[in-house]
């Protein structure tokens, strides 16, 4: 299978999806209304078709696959499987970790995860730097943000929830 042909399916896959969770939406819409939000089973089904989306757009898979299979077997700058890879983890995951980071609600939680889950995003947002000027060492600090605070935010949120959940319980 050439690198084009797998291309040209995941994105018929992704666009089939969507056209998927269209349908579903507007399903749940004309069920539930649109003052009301929307309540399982449908939410459930768009939630699969979410993560269905998801498969087709990882970038490693295809890496750890058909790549090797063509003779790539790892990614180099500049390229365009490169190029997706920093466009999901320096780009996406940093715009996505400072929108968490803003809902978090400061009378709530500590300000210190707060601060945390923002440095995340920063850090990876800021990676992005590397590849926009041609000097990919500058794009390490996005692998800090990811490779580094990455779990260290995701395992304080988890301890956060946790405790909250606890307190909810008592």
């Amino acid at each position: 299978m050439t690198a084009i042909r797998l291309g040209a399916m995941a994105g018929f896959a992704v666009a089939g999806v969507g056209v998927l969770y269209a349908i579903v939406l507007g399903y749940g819409m004309a069920r539930f209304g649109l003052s009301a939000p929307i309540r399982d089973p449908v939410l459930a089904v768009m939630e699969v078709l979410t993560v269905a989306a998801a498969f087709p757009l990882v970038v490693h898979a295809v890496e750890l696959t058909a790549g090797r299979q063509l003779g790539g077997g790892g990614l180099v700058w500049p390229s365009t499987a490169y190029a997706i890879e920093l466009l999901a983890w320096d780009l996406f995951l940093g715009i996505s970790l400072l929108c968490v980071a803003g809902t978090l609600d400061p009378a709530r939680a500590p300000k210190t995860l707060r601060r945390l889950v923002q440095m995340t995003g920063t850090l990876c947002l800021v990676g992005i730097i590397g590849p926009a000027v041609g000097n990919m060492r500058l794009q390490l600090i996005g692998v800090i943000g990811y490779a580094v605070l990455l779990p260290a935010s995701a395992f304080r949120l988890a301890q956060w929830f946790g405790a909250r959940r606890r307190a909810g319980a008592a």
